[in-house]
């Protein structure tokens, strides 16, 4: 009597299968994202415009924000721009900064993700901040860590990119790069005089005890 063949298993072939339902699942997401909010993505609407079951999207991405963080790379990829910020300088940051702003500028769904990922997706503004924080955290006290991501993310925040941009006219280069500098001396500071950063703390001398000046109006005549 002859034994049935057992069929081949294709590891190699079940990969690339899930490889590109991945692939589908992200760019479906990411179509989403360009109309809607990052708080307004709906799985069922993913699987839709994927092809695929519900319950695939929730194989390959069980929270929905490492799908977040799957979509924020691909956009990246794209950009040629690293989604992995962990070894890049800060010169490099500097022409990251630049072509993020201004190709995210026009994906208002993905720039408000770029915001809202938090640091150990990797990718998005938080990872950024941690990766130019790192060396200075390590100098000052845990209470004050999150006072100096804080500081640091206003600094390269889209709301100093309009003030010295769209206000200022600086040009893109050397605001992003001026501000990069502007955030290490920033550190710097913070790293010098760690006190400066307690709430207990009295204010730097050029501040303390100064009178209060009345508001006066130009060119009044008496």
């Amino acid at each position: 009597m002859k034994t049935k063949a057992r069929r081949r298993y294709d590891a190699r072939g079940r990969q690339a299968a899930a490889n590109l339902t991945r692939e589908a699942i992200v760019a479906a997401a990411l179509t989403q994202l360009r109309a809607v909010r990052p708080d307004q993505l709906a799985y069922a609407d993913v699987a839709e415009d994927a092809g695929v079951a519900l319950r695939t999207v929730y194989r390959h991405f069980p929270a929905v924000e490492d799908l977040f963080a799957a979509v924020l790379r691909s956009f990246l990829a794209r950009l040629m721009v690293p989604a992995y910020v962990d070894d890049i300088s800060l010169a490099e940051l500097a022409d990251v900064f630049e072509t993020l702003h201004v190709e995210l500028s026009a994906e208002p769904g993905l720039y408000r993700l770029f915001f809202a990922l938090p640091a150990r997706s990797g990718a998005g503004m938080a990872a950024i901040v941690e990766r130019v924080c790192r060396d200075a955290l390590a100098q000052i006290p845990a209470e004050h860590h999150s006072v100096v991501r804080a500081a640091v993310e206003l600094l390269l925040s889209p709301y100093a990119w309009e003030v010295f941009h769209t206000h200022w006219s600086v040009p893109p280069a050397r605001m992003t790069r001026s501000l990069l500098v502007g955030v290490q001396l920033l550190l710097d500071g913070f790293v010098a005089n760690p006190r400066a950063l307690s709430t207990a703390s009295s204010p730097p001398p050029m501040f303390r005890d100064r009178p209060a000046r009345s508001p006066t109006s130009k060119g009044t005549s008496r």
